[in-house]
Parts: structure tokens; C-alpha cells; sequence
């Protein structure tokens, strides 16, 4: 969609671990646009003559910009005293070192240093035209038909060391008067890329994943605990390791007044663990994406508060006594957080939820669901399956397959196309549970009727040859049978399935029955285009 409405697309590499070869850029192309040079703190920036203004304050961003990255080299060199602080302040007597430095390793061990870094600072509309004329730029693709131009930036890797002595990156602007905005927004991805956060996220997840391997929690209610103590002992450990003034920027991007609008419908209580989240995270879109972020906010924020009264002891007395208890849920959590330090979290997670019981939040978000699908409001209708399918676990298990189903295909109908499959592979996986009888094929059935409300057959080929292995007159499944043959050209076959789905179907105008209908009337001397 984004074709249609901008001339430039530039993506913004969220995934740190994003890494790939690329050739470098060809000097003698950008010599064609004569752009003036400059050296800073070793770099080489190549920029147009009407930057120059500017380049103060970039001088500026890209000093910050080193100086984060030197911080992170050295909370890396003091990677084993970090362990050794996460490990105490959860008081964990026999810590997992192995899984705790395997999985440091697949955080941080990806990112590479360079020798040699050139950067361009150039206008959009400069580097486009330059396209448009039939210039060619490594990184750079240009779609004549919609005028499009994207720059994808990667980093390139050679050798064992995963060391490069060469490094580009293009700084695009819009304009001069969105240089400070667009320099800004440039420089994050290059954090992105170079996997400036990796130090943070590490002590967060190794943090997180730690203390879950102690607790070992009996429902996934206990997530605000985990996550907001996992950035709570990343903020101490930061302020100790790396100062005061780094800590805090990391920090500031959870205040809590930021988020004060959703304070009462954010149900701390009942914020799921990730695997049994219908996706990791929540919504794609931005309501949904905001609203996650602020569920780590005040999960942040109310373990901070239980660190500042009673101490960042506090954490370990909690961890050894809940650990202890046979029964480990969130409801045990609370009982015992109060039994240590006096903190009615009861009470206090209450005031993050506009109802009393489960039973009544279902209630309001069915209503919810209800007046947005008059409207077809599809984000509207799968943010209140979201809700609902967070209070339904554990007791209303026979619902939770339509959530998953009908959150997905909404999803598709918004364009998240990517999204809503991972929810169906999310569903297989919940309930390919042993617990669950026949759990794993319903759930394949389940992707079966997502795939096709989608008209997307072929995505559940996998999952209809799994249910013909154990119930070969399924409808549903051997009518994706019989698309898969017509896409694999293989007409007969796919007539002969259309033949026994009219005879199992029992309705004429199930979509089972008119799909056979269609394929049968195919005519076999058509050219394949037709067909």
C-alpha cells in the first residue's frame, strides 16, 4: 500500500538480528551527483552542498551516536559481572550459565565492528532522479511502473571473526526543513542495525527468562511480574554498569504519563505469557502496538514501586517463597508479593481493569465486539477477541479456537496477511498439546476454513493432508486437496475430488459444493491463463 502513496519507502529494520551480504556502494556513481566531503571522529560523509548548514547539529547525533555504541562495548566486556548481578538479585544459588550464555550469545554475538565507515547525506529527490535516469545503487531498487524507489540498508559480514572493514549507509532526507526529524529517524535504524539495544534487551530477556525457570508459573498470569521486574533489574544494572545517564535514557521511554489514557483498560492481571498470546506482542496495527507498549510501562512501573519501598531484596525473598508453593499462579503471586512486603497488589492491579471479574470483562469486550462488527470495524472487532481470549484462559478453553480463527482472518481483511497466518501456526502449536484430544487435527480444521474464508487455499495444504490422514472424507480438507491439484495443473485430479465433494457435501450452496460445481465446469481445452 505503501507504493501508492510515497515516492520513497525506507524500512526501519526492526529486527536487530537482520543481517545479510551486500556489495558495497560504487564511489564513482555518487561522484556523478558532486557531492562535497567531510571527516568525523574517522568517518567519511560525503553530503549535498545545501546540508551544509546543517551538518553541525548531525555532527552531533553522530558523536551520540558513537558514544552509545562505545557504552554498549563495554556493558559487553562486562558481560560475566552482569550475569553474576542478575543471578544475585533473583537470588539464584545454581543458575543456568549454559542457557543463560547461549542465549547472550544468539543476542549480541551477531553484530559486527568496521574499520572504514562512509556515509552519504543526500536528498530523497536527488538520489531518486538519479534512479529514474537508469543510475544503479547497491541497496537501491526502483520500480518504474509506480515510480517507487527503496533503499533496504543491510549489513554486510565477511570472515569467521564476523569482522568487515567497509561500511555505507545512506542518510535520505525529505528536505532541508525535515533534516533534524529525518537525521533522527536515520540514526535509529542505524542503532537497529547495528544492534545498538542488544546489552538492554539482553539483560532483560536473560532476566525474564530466569526468573520464569524458577518460579515456574502453574497459569500465564504472571507476566507483569516478569517483565516489569526484567526492566526493573535492567535499569539497576544499567546505572551500575554503564551510569546514571544511561540508565536513564533508557528509562525514560517508560513514563507512565505517557500512557495515562489507557491506565484502566490495560488488565495487568490477565497480560498473557507469550506463548499462549494469540501473537507475541499484540495487534500490529498502532492502537494495538500502543497498547502493549504501555502494558510493559506500568508492569515497569509497579515493580519499581515494590524495589523502592522494600528494596531490590525484595525480588529474591519473592522468588524463593513463590518457587516453594506447589500451586504457582498469578493469584499465588499476589498472595505471596503481600506476605513479603505488606503490598496489597491486589488492589492494585484492580485499578488497572473497568470490571470486577473475568466473567463480567468478557461481557463488556463481547459487547464491544458486537457494536464494531455492525460497522465492520475489523481492528475494532480483533481487539476485543484479543481481550476476551486473555480472560478465557483457563476456563473457557472451547472457545479459544475461535479466537484464534476469527482474529486472524480479521486481521487478513486489514492486510495484515503475515500476521494472521502466525496466529493459525500459534493455534496448531496451543493445542497440538497432548491435553487437548484431537486437539492438533481441530485446529488444522481450523486453519482449513481460515484459509479459504481468505481465499488463500494453498495455505493449508499442509494441514488438509494431516486431517485426510486420519478422516479421508473431510470436506474441508479435500476441497483444499482439489485447489492444490488445479494450481499444480493437474485438472483430472482435481475433477475427480470435485466429484466425491458434491457427493459427501449435503448442501448445494456450501462453498464446499460450489467450488466442486466451479471445477467441474472448467473446460479442459481452455488456455491455463483462463482456467
Amino acid at each position: 500500500m505503501a507504493a501508492k502513496s510515497h515516492f520513497w519507502i525506507l524500512p526501519v529494520l526492526l529486527c536487530c538480528c537482520s543481517v545479510c551480504v551486500r556489495a558495497q556502494t560504487d564511489p564513482n556513481a555518487w561522484e556523478k551527483l558532486n557531492l562535497n566531503s567531510t571527516t568525523i571522529e574517522g568517518a567519511t560523509f560525503y553530503y549535498e552542498k545545501s546540508f551544509e548548514p546543517n551538518l553541525p547539529f548531525f555532527e552531533e547525533k553522530y558523536k551520540e551516536f558513537l558514544d552509545r555504541r562505545k557504552k554498549q562495548h563495554v556493558l559487553i566486556s562486562k558481560k560475566a559481572q552482569i550475569l553474576a548481578d542478575i543471578n544475585s538479585i533473583l537470588g539464584i544459588e545454581d543458575p543456568p550459565v549454559e542457557m543463560q550464555e547461549n542465549f547472550r550469545k544468539a543476542l549480541i554475538g551477531a553484530f559486527p565492528s568496521f574499520e572504514n565507515m562512509t556515509f552519504y547525506l543526500v536528498k530523497q529527490s536527488t538520489t531518486k532522479e538519479f534512479l529514474r535516469s537508469g543510475g544503479e545503487l547497491p541497496n537501491f531498487t526502483y520500480d518504474k511502473a509506480s515510480d517507487t524507489a527503496l533503499y533496504d540498508p543491510q549489513i554486510e559480514i565477511s570472515g569467521k571473526d564476523k569482522q568487515n572493514k567497509n561500511f555505507e549507509y545512506v542518510f535520505l532526507i525529505s528536505s532541508s526543513d525535515n533534516f533534524e526529524k529525518d537525521t533522527d529517524v536515520n540514526f535509529q535504524i542505524l542503532q537497529n542495525l547495528f544492534g545498538d539495544i542488544s546489552m538492554d534487551l539482553m539483560i532483560h530477556e536473560i532476566v525474564e527468562m530466569t526468573l520464569l525457570r524458577q518460579v515456574r508459573p502453574t497459569d500465564p498470569y504472571c507476566r507483569w511480574f516478569s517483565d516489569g521486574t526484567a526492566n526493573a533489574i535492567t535499569y539497576e544494572l544499567l546505572k551500575k554498569h554503564a551510569g546514571s545517564e544511561y540508565a536513564d535514557g533508557f528509562i525514560k521511554d517508560y513514563d507512565v504519563n505517557d500512557f495515562r489514557d489507557l491506565h484502566k483498560e490495560l488488565n495487568l492481571r490477565y497480560w498473557l505469557s507469550g506463548n499462549l498470546c494469540l501473537l507475541v506482542g499484540d495487534m500490529p496495527t498502532e492502537t494495538g502496538q500502543r497498547y502493549n507498549y504501555a502494558r510493559y510501562v506500568f508492569a515497569t512501573y509497579e515493580v519499581q514501586r515494590l524495589i523502592d519501598n522494600y528494596g531490590i531484596n525484595c525480588i529474591s525473598v519473592i522468588i524463593d517463597e513463590i518457587s516453594a508453593k506447589q500451586s504457582r499462579t498469578g493469584n499465588d503471586l499476589l498472595e505471596t508479593i503481600k506476605n513479603v512486603t505488606g503490598e496489597d497488589m491486589d488492589a492494585r492491579l484492580a485499578a488497572y481493569q473497568s470490571f470486577e471479574q473475568s466473567r463480567q470483562g468478557i461481557e463488556k469486550y463481547a459487547t464491544a465486539f458486537n457494536e464494531a462488527s455492525k460497522k465492520k470495524d475489523y481492528e475494532q472487532m480483533a481487539f476485543n477477541i484479543f481481550r476476551m481470549h486473555e480472560l478465557r484462559l483457563p476456563s473457557q478453553v472451547e472457545q479459544l479456537m475461535y479466537d484464534y480463527k476469527y482474529s486472524a482472518t480479521f486481521l487478513f481483511e486489514m492486510g495484515y496477511e503475515k500476521q494472521a497466518d502466525q496466529i493459525m501456526e500459534n493455534c496448531i502449536s496451543f493445542f497440538s498439546n497432548p491435553g487437548f484430544k484431537n486437539g492438533r487435527l481441530a485446529a488444522s480444521e481450523a486453519y482449513i476454513f481460515y484459509a479459504l474464508d481468505c481465499n488463500k487455499p494453498l495455505k493449508a495444504r499442509d494441514a488438509a493432508e494431516e486431517i485426510l490422514k486420519d478422516s479421508p472424507y473431510n470436506v474441508q480438507a479435500l476441497t483444499i486437496r482439489m485447489y492444490v491439484h488445479l494450481a499444480d495443473k493437474q485438472l483430472n485430479e482435481a475433477k475427480e475430488l470435485a466429484k466425491k465433494i458434491i457427493t459427501l457435501s449435503e448442501d448445494e450452496k456450501s462453498r464446499n459444493y460450489r467450488a466442486a460445481s466451479a471445477v467441474l465446469a472448467i473446460d479442459p481445452n481452455l488456455p491455463e491463463s483462463e482456467k
